[in-house]
């Protein structure tokens, strides 16, 4: 037996309320092919009671650089570019969340612009992940609103960033995050660069590796 409350709601009786305060990414393809990416946005709006709001989503899409997109069918969509349909979703009713920047390892530059944006208009702690390889990278994200900074590739590759990050800023606003999935042997391997390279680290091995450096929380 138990409660889970967020920001002191219960979900069971607050379920409404709760649900909207939580933006959520499903990890797998779950979207209507034939419809407009324009259409999947506003449907989901529409979903948590929320009035449609033109202006609200065009930031969305701008923000997601899928503006230009609105009026394709999603089928026509690239992968990469379905995934940020799925997080313009989680967007849509304007739920105060956990902000991963998937994508910002290719650019191999975080959006600092984008998350000074999200930190004007969330009203609950900001975590921020996605590109994150440096000291430096995480004073920034701080500096423009980040309340906690979630770190994974670059970890995997030099376990002193969590270390030293700790030591610069406390172990209150380091997270780790582990993604992982099971083997066809039933193995939890260690996946990279949102989830595009797997390694031949096992999860209990990384993290028995990884502790001593003592992030705040971990985040599987």
């Amino acid at each position: 037996d138990g409660h889970i409350k967020v920001k002191g709601l219960d979900t069971i009786r607050n379920w409404r309320q709760t649900r909207q305060l939580i933006g959520l990414v499903p990890q797998e393809l779950t979207l209507d092919n034939f419809e407009t990416v324009w259409d999947a946005l506003s449907f989901s709006r529409g979903l948590f009671g929320k009035s449609p709001d033109k202006d609200y989503l065009e930031w969305i899409l701008n923000a997601l650089s899928l503006y230009e997109k609105k009026d394709e069918s999603i089928i026509r969509l690239s992968g990469g570019m379905k995934r940020r349909v799925l997080i313009a979703k989680a967007l849509s009713h304007n739920p105060e969340l956990i902000f991963l920047d998937i994508e910002a390892y290719k650019n191999k530059k975080v959006d600092f612009n984008l998350i000074d944006d999200f930190a004007d208009e969330c009203f609950m702690p900001l975590t921020v992940g996605g590109g994150i390889r440096s000291i430096e990278d995480i004073e920034e994200a701080l500096r423009n609103g980040a309340d906690k900074v979630s770190i994974n590739s670059a970890a995997f590759y030099n376990h002193k960033l969590i270390k030293d990050a700790v030591k610069y800023f406390g172990s209150q606003c380091i997270i780790l995050s582990i993604d992982y999935k099971i083997d066809a042997k039933g193995n939890k391997k260690i996946f990279i660069n949102s989830e595009k390279k797997l390694t031949d680290i096992c999860l209990y091995e990384y993290v028995d590796k990884i502790e001593d450096t003592k992030p705040g929380e971990i985040l599987l």
